[in-house]
Order: C-alpha cells, then sequence, then structure tokens
C-alpha cells in the first residue's frame, strides 16, 4: 500500500509539472540555487520515484543511450565556457531537468495512459491563451518580471500591437502555443465522450490559440503551425471516405488562404529591420561556427563572443546586440553551444524519434510527429529548444514517443 501510494504521489507531481511547463517565470531560489515551480514539481517527483523504486526494486528504464550522452557533451561544454555560474544554470534548467523529466515520464507511465499526459498541457494551453487573450483586450498588461526591459513596451503600443503573454517576448509566445496546441489534441477524444455543449466550450482554448498565435506576429511560428497542421491534414486525409474527404480538403484550402493573408499582413507590415538584424546575427554566427567548428564557443556565451567579433559594426553593437541573446536559429545555437557532437546526437535523437513513430502509425504518432516537426520548423526563424518551456516540450515529446513505441498492457 505504501508503494503504491508514493509511486502515486510520484506520477502525481510529474502530471503538475507538465501543467507547469509555461510558468517557469514564478522564480524562487532554494538553498541559494535558482529555480522555480516547475523544477521543482519534477524534483517532488524524482523523490518518490527514488523510494518507491527502492522499496519495490523495480526495473527502472532508460530508453536509448542518445539522450545520456547528449546530456554529457552539454555538461563538458558548460566546463568549457567562459561564464561557468551562468553556463551551469543553463545545463541545469534547459538540459538536466528536461532529461529527468523525461526519465521520469517513460518510467512512471504506459502506452496506454499516452493520450492522458495531453490533459495538463490542454490545461496549460488553456491558461496561457486566456492570458494572452485578455492581454489583447487591455485588459492584462505587462507583468513585474517583464517591465524591466523597455523594449517590451513596444510590442503593447497601437502602431505595433504583438501579443507576448506572459513571456518575455511574441516570438517565445508562439514557440510555447505551436507545438502545445498539437500536443493538448488528444484531449478532443475525452471531450467528445461528454456532453456537447461541454465538447464546444472545450474547443475555445484552442481557437483562442491560433487567434494568440496570429497576434503574435510570428511569422515562423505561423509557418510552422501551418506546416504541420497541414502534415496532420494529410496524414489524416488518407483515411477519410466520401463527404469527410470533401469537407477535410476544403478546410485544407481555406487554412492556406487565411495563413497567407496573415503572413502577408505580417510581411508588407514594416518589418524589414527586423529581417536585416536577423540576417546579420545569421551571419556572426556563422562566422563564429567557421572559427570554430568543432567544440563551439561555449554553453551560454553567444552574446559575449558575437560582441567580440562585431566592434567594428557600430550599428550592430547598438542595435542587435541587445537582442542577440541566441543566433535565431535552432540548429546554429546547437552547434555554437555545445559543439558539433553536441549537434550530431541532438540530431540523432530526432532521427530516432521519428522511426519510432513511422513504425506505430498511429493518430498520436502523427500528432507526436506533427509537435515536433512544427518544432523544427520553427527552429529554422527562432531558437526553439533553449528555454525552460521549450527544452519540457521538447523532452515531453521525445518521451511519449518512446511510450507510443511500447508493446500495449493488452500484448504484454
Amino acid at each position: 500500500m505504501k508503494k503504491n501510494f508514493l509511486r502515486s504521489l510520484s506520477k502525481a507531481f510529474l502530471f503538475t509539472s507538465i501543467f507547469l511547463i509555461p510558468f517557469y517565470f514564478f522564480r524562487f531560489s532554494l538553498l541559494n540555487i535558482p529555480t522555480n515551480v516547475y523544477e521543482i514539481a519534477v524534483l517532488f517527483s524524482l523523490v518518490f520515484f527514488c523510494c518507491f523504486s527502492f522499496l519495490e526494486h523495480s526495473k527502472i528504464k532508460f530508453g536509448s543511450v542518445w539522450p545520456y550522452l547528449f546530456l554529457f557533451v552539454v555538461f563538458i561544454s558548460a566546463l568549457f565556457s567562459i561564464d561557468k555560474v551562468n553556463a551551469f544554470g543553463i545545463f541545469k534548467g534547459w538540459f538536466l531537468v528536461p532529461v529527468i523529466f523525461y526519465f521520469l515520464i517513460i518510467n512512471l507511465f504506459n502506452r496506454e495512459e499516452v493520450s492522458k499526459l495531453s490533459v495538463p498541457v490542454y490545461l496549460s494551453l488553456a491558461v496561457i491563451s486566456v492570458w494572452s487573450y485578455l492581454q489583447s483586450l487591455g485588459i492584462f498588461g505587462l507583468l513585474f518580471y517583464q517591465k524591466n526591459d523597455p523594449s517590451l513596451l513596444g510590442y503593447l503600443s497601437k502602431e505595433n500591437f504583438r501579443l507576448l503573454g506572459p513571456f518575455e517576448s511574441p516570438n517565445y509566445l508562439a514557440m510555447f502555443l505551436v507545438p502545445a496546441l498539437f500536443l493538448a489534441l488528444p484531449m478532443l477524444t475525452y471531450l467528445k465522450s461528454g456532453k456537447k455543449p461541454f465538447y464546444y466550450l472545450g474547443l475555445i482554448p484552442f481557437g483562442l490559440a491560433v487567434f494568440d498565435l496570429c497576434m503574435t506576429g510570428s511569422r515562423g511560428g505561423i509557418l510552422a503551425f501551418s506546416l504541420a497542421f497541414l502534415a496532420l491534414l494529410v496524414a489524416k486525409f488518407k483515411h477519410l471516405k466520401g463527404q469527410a474527404k470533401k469537407i477535410t480538403l476544403s478546410l485544407a484550402i481555406v487554412f492556406i488562404l487565411l495563413v497567407g493573408f496573415v503572413l502577408g499582413g505580417q510581411t508588407f507590415g514594416g518589418r524589414s529591420g527586423s529581417d536585416s538584424s536577423r540576417m546579420s546575427i545569421y551571419n556572426y554566427s556563422l562566422e563564429l561556427i567557421y572559427k570554430n567548428p568543432f567544440l563551439g564557443i561555449g554553453l551560454g556565451d553567444f552574446q559575449t563572443k558575437i560582441k567580440d567579433i562585431s566592434l567594428s559594426d557600430s550599428a550592430f553593437q547598438t542595435q542587435t546586440l541587445p537582442f542577440a541573446l541566441h543566433p535565431h536559429n535552432l540548429f546554429l545555437a546547437l552547434w555554437l553551444n555545445v559543439g558539433l557532437a553536441g549537434l550530431v546526437l541532438f540530431l540523432i535523437i530526432i532521427i530516432n524519434l521519428f522511426l519510432r513513430l513511422k513504425k506505430e502509425g498511429t493518430v498520436i504518432s502523427v500528432i507526436l510527429f506533427s509537435s515536433m516537426l512544427a518544432i523544427l520548423a520553427q527552429g529554422l526563424f527562432d531558437t526553439t529548444y533553449f528555454k525552460n518551456d521549450l527544452a519540457a516540450l521538447f523532452w515531453l515529446i521525445i518521451a511519449l514517443s518512446v511510450l507510443q513505441n511500447e508493446k500495449s498492457l493488452s500484448e504484454n
């Protein structure tokens, strides 16, 4: 009884940690170590997991070796960073805790429970979507930790209004919304099983999330969502017949036209300054890779290094450097932060995920494929991993793909 109670507690805290993924901005220190509510929930889950595993002498699953090799390479990168305090803070928040999170999911849940894990994702998506929507109405403004950055005030101006929700920028909001939208889709199964009014009410967060995504003005986010959504429709289209097939095709056409309209408005809305700044960041990033092709520049040292090589570029130093926290490209960020070995291991993890999902071919597999596709597509224009919530969502998808690839309980 005691062992079952400890296991239930561990699962409950892990379930809670999934809900708390986007709320990492509620930060504090524990024993002088900076942390947040999401990390504490993962920590409690780990403690209870260790307790019942010790009492039960249960077999522990690790999955493939690649995530742990990747973690080791990141640790080595942190050792060679200039600012080691910052580097190990990044290592803890964006790599160590998310991999522990992944490890706990594959041990505490099974294939039959994969869809249940969409529930906390859906609930957090609902909170963030409503929060952001209320911001669009002027009811919610900037929060205490956002007001220190004067650049954020421009996003709420009438001339350049862009939603950022509770995050530091509109792009960060988009980077959370896109994968979360897909990961929450299995929740529709539970909503359909209830009464119709509750089903239609339950659709509201999805509608608000899409609206909020458009209001972020993130072209990368809108493109990534569109690509992943169309991939989902194509996969579903194969199994449809008659009228359902026509309706799905019509929805796809309407959706493409709407996306074109929204992106057109964003493109011709005066974003040339942002585009030129991003191109400058890309060029300097490639220069850093050329100078450090194997080991990269160290974890968390990007802004310092890009400042050093752009000293003669006064316009970049004054206008772009303050916003050049990352290379604005997932793959460049990985290469620079964790070296070529880290990038290769990351790609191996992704390839393994796609191979697992291809083998399954279930609805859940298609949803997970679309989620990861969205992250990678948006990662061409933004750094869709190097943040607490984004790293957690990434490893959640990896963990769910591992569970989905397991034999069901009925087959054991």
